[in-house]
């Protein structure tokens, strides 16, 4: 993108995200069993601060193609590159992660310089405590599905 389309987005005001739409999560080959992801693959992020937040793309600026190939946006100086081929992409409808999931979660347009989809799921997920976390875990697959499958 050039730097003045982003410019242009970049200024525009944050969006309601509506509940029809869809967003993308990204879920490294580490973090599957049995075709499935595993409650780790929705914790808050970063892991190692108190966050309450899952990052994830709103489908109204990206494609699962797209969130797929942006992991290449977070490699790290010193550190191994991180190849695409080795996520997955989780899509959920944003109506149903407001209403179907306990804890409740809040989905929320909080786009970055380098990512106009950025979208944030806000909210307590078991698995950041340690907690028995099957019933968040099921839930989650149960409203969502696989946009680019193992």
């Amino acid at each position: 993108m050039d730097a003045k389309a982003y410019m242009i987005w970049f200024k525009t005001k944050i969006k309601e995200i509506p509940d029809k739409d869809f967003l993308f999560t990204r879920i490294h080959k580490r973090n599957l069993i049995k075709g499935f992801p595993k409650a780790d693959a929705f914790k808050n992020t970063p892991f190692n601060v108190d966050s309450n937040e899952l990052s994830s793309d709103w489908d109204r600026y990206t494609t699962a193609k797209k969130c797929r190939e942006s992991v290449k946006l977070h490699n790290k100086p010193g550190k191994p590159p991180k190849n695409p081929d080795d996520y997955f992409i989780w899509k959920m409808n944003v109506g149903k992660i407001r209403t179907d999931l306990e804890p409740s979660q809040e989905v929320l347009h909080t786009p970055s310089k380098l990512n106009r989809a950025h979208a944030t799921i806000r909210g307590r997920k078991p698995a950041n405590e340690g907690v028995n976390n099957a019933e968040f875990r099921a839930k989650i697959i149960e409203i969502g599905q696989w946009a680019i499958a193992p």
